[in-house]
């Protein structure tokens, strides 16, 4: 369900494929909620489960069946972006009628936790992978730029941030094991997110944890810079990079193909002790997808260089 203001909202769902036929349904107030009037009504059709809206006219529905739906009439007609087999949708959220993320998760066995982005209006539509038997469950951005998503498996939770627009995400320590199904920002520091058993969960530094026992922090970091193996590997269209810090450091992040060419800077900057992970795209400096073959990855940092390999297969 979503509301664009006080009178005028949108709320989605259906009926589940059991004996009979799946059901999907729109239906949209325009009185706040005193009355509703069905806008879609489609048979055979898998039922959704999210739905936003940027304006009045401007909306999306998604979810099961690689479901995602677009409407720029205020639901008055709906249009097909997507449809398959592949995924299972869980959250929409866009900033402007051009630019927006889908999430959730893929439907092969080994179930990997998905973020499909767009830059016009669903048109096209970019894929990133994350982990294998997690699943994405909400997805907020606060502009064009800083976002957040969160989900989770069966033994913890996940959260994952963005400072430029989706084209790199860096896990965060959600403080909870518990699934997470939903997550709210007010602006780039205070936010929420909610789950399993109760669970309420809030920042007010943008998801950054500060833990306070110097002596728990020291035995809980690196004892020395870590390039982790990617994962997956081979992949296609994205895999996930992580690495460890033992000292807050200046570092960079890079893919280079087999001639030594740089093909993208994935990290430039200041990091904080610890673990982190970014995820590459397939796509070079200049967003552009780059062909099969092997790619180094490096980690440099002001005293130390590592180095692995990975395959990406088209």
């Amino acid at each position: 369900m979503y509301f664009i203001n006080a009178d005028t909202g949108w709320t989605v769902g259906g009926k589940a494929r059991t004996f009979t036929d799946p059901i999907r349904e729109i239906s949209y107030t325009t009185d706040g909620g005193s009355s509703w009037t069905m806008q879609y009504s489609g048979s055979n059709e898998e039922p959704l489960d999210a739905v936003y809206f940027v304006d009045e006219n401007h909306g999306w529905a998604v979810g099961n069946m690689s479901a995602i739906l677009h409407t720029s009439d205020g639901g008055n007609n709906w249009t097909t972006q997507m449809s398959g087999t592949g995924y299972q949708f869980e959250d929409v959220y866009f900033v402007n009628p051009d630019t927006g993320w889908v999430v959730g998760l893929d439907l092969s066995l080994q179930h990997f936790a998905v973020i499909f982005s767009t830059v016009d209006g669903g048109t096209t539509w970019n894929l990133q992978t994350f982990g294998s038997d997690d699943s994405f469950q909400g997805v907020q951005f606060v502009n064009d730029s800083t976002g957040w998503v969160v989900g989770g498996s069966n033994t913890e939770a996940i959260v994952f941030h963005t400072s430029d627009g989706g084209n790199n995400w860096t896990s965060q320590t959600p403080g909870t094991s518990n699934f997470l199904s939903g997550v709210s920002f007010v602006d780039e520091d205070n936010g929420w997110a909610v789950g399993f058993n109760g669970t309420i969960i809030h920042t007010s530094t943008g998801g950054i944890v500060g833990i306070e026992d110097d002596d728990y922090t020291a035995s809980h970091l690196p004892e020395k810079f870590m390039l982790y193996d990617n994962y997956p590997n081979p992949f296609n269209p994205a895999t996930t990079i992580r690495y460890a810090l033992p000292v807050q450091s200046q570092i960079t992040l890079k893919i280079y193909n087999v001639l030594g060419k740089e093909i993208r800077t994935l990290v430039r900057g200041i990091q904080p002790a610890g673990e982190n992970s970014v995820v590459w795209d397939s796509r070079n400096n200049f967003d552009e997808p780059v062909g099969s073959g092997v790619y180094i990855y490096q980690l440099k940092t002001q005293n130390t260089i590592l180095s692995k390999k990975m395959i990406l297969i088209r």
